[in-house]
């Protein structure tokens, strides 16, 4: 699945909202914590301890991410850290309420693959292939019924809905939250907003009219 797709699929309903300062501290915090590692999950983990999330979590973490954010003709997300900055929020910026939450939408989410490919996570380590088969039917609808639902039980509270349905939809808030977060933490990068983003941090004269030409395509960064 190309990252375009994937990523006409993140808004669901569900996400932290984080500080921009309280963001950028922990991504610059993060810069220089796993520099000597590749973007091997082996390199990574010889170098990066997680503070909250537990190592079977954090490897979900960035399983989740390299297929959501992968690297192609630009970094991904394992190559600019956003899984480490993920671990920081949840350690040291989130409340005990969405701490909470994001463990609930866990569960949630090894319910789901328990019950979809009859592997439990709590005993054994997510591997590629688990989180393919999840990505293929979850981060894809292929019918507007699909997402419509997926919709409504991420947006709404889990204390009104059914027991029956709690699993699944707390597993369309893991991926949204989990989204929201990577997509935002990826773009305020500085790799990703000076190198493949417009990024003017101390903005100039404004121009109102020039030449079409002269202005390239790449998003802002701020």
């Amino acid at each position: 699945m190309k990252r375009r797709e994937v990523l006409k699929n993140i808004s669901l309903g569900m996400g932290a909202s984080i500080s921009a300062p309280a963001l950028m501290s922990l991504i610059s915090s993060c810069q220089t914590v796993t520099e000597t590692a590749s973007s091997s999950t082996a390199a990574v983990e010889k170098v990066f301890s997680p503070s909250y999330l537990n190592k079977k979590q954090y490897k979900v973490v960035r399983l989740f991410l390299d297929k959501l954010l992968p690297k192609t003709d630009s970094p991904g997300a394992l190559d600019v850290k956003v899984p480490e900055v993920i671990d920081g929020l949840l350690s040291k910026i989130f409340d005990q309420k969405s701490k909470t939450d994001f463990q609930n939408a866990w569960a949630g989410f090894v319910t789901t693959v328990q019950n979809d490919q009859n592997v439990n996570l709590k005993e054994t380590d997510c591997k590629p292939e688990y989180m393919d088969a999840f990505f293929a039917k979850y981060m894809a609808p292929k019918d507007e019924a699909t997402l419509k639902r997926a919709q409504k039980l991420s947006d709404t509270p889990i204390k009104e809905i059914s027991e029956a349905n709690k699993p699944l939809a707390n597993t369309y808030k893991f991926i949204h939250s989990l989204s929201d977060m990577g997509v935002n933490i990826f773009y305020r990068t500085e790799e990703i907003a000076t190198n493949y983003l417009n990024f003017d941090p101390i903005p100039g004269v404004f121009h109102g009219c020039i030449p079409l030409e002269e202005v390239n395509n790449r998003a802002w960064a701020l």
